[in-house]
């Protein structure tokens, strides 16, 4: 992807796993295949605190010659990164913004608003896309964009020249 993607096309890696060691494996395996940054999901399986997730990115945003991007999914993960945890991640040098598939309009609103503008954040809840939009999202980082890229660009387009009806047809 990295090899064809062109110089305005940001690739990001997603670099999960449940451990540090594990997961700065992987970006520098992302690194070398040329991402420009990585996605790193909240350990899953066994879940921790807050304090335990921030202790996981900062060591793993210290460490890493990519910059990150968290990713909240915690039906998935059984972790939510919590508003909080969120706001203190985004001081940090290296941590540039956020997926959040949370499924949580509240949540991605106040991640929105909480954070400092130059704090990246996304949707990931292909339901909330268009909501997400309004609510002043980044973008949106959709699993069905791989599968079915054009409608997801068209619905991005739709909403960007003020079309909600087409928008919201689309999704």
């Amino acid at each position: 992807v990295a090899e064809v993607a062109d110089e305005s096309t940001s690739v990001l890696a997603g670099c999960c796993d449940t451990s540090v060691g594990a997961v700065l494996e992987k970006v520098s395996t992302a690194e070398e295949a040329g991402a420009d940054a990585a996605v790193v999901v909240s350990p899953y399986y066994l879940t921790t605190t807050q304090s335990g997730l921030e202790r996981f990115f900062t060591t793993i945003a210290d460490q890493s010659a990519l910059p990150l991007l968290l990713y909240n999914i915690p039906p998935l993960t059984g972790n939510e990164i919590g508003i909080g945890l969120v706001q203190r991640l985004a001081d940090h040098h290296n941590i540039i913004g956020l997926k959040d598939t949370s499924g949580d309009l509240n949540y991605h609103y106040r991640v929105v608003s909480e954070t400092p503008d130059e704090f990246l954040v996304f949707q990931g809840a292909t339901e909330l896309a268009t909501a997400s939009l309004g609510v002043g999202t980044d973008g949106l980082i959709a699993g069905p964009a791989n599968v079915f890229p054009q409608v997801m660009a068209d619905l991005y387009e739709a909403y960007d020249r003020g079309d909600l009806t087409e928008a919201q047809h689309l999704m």
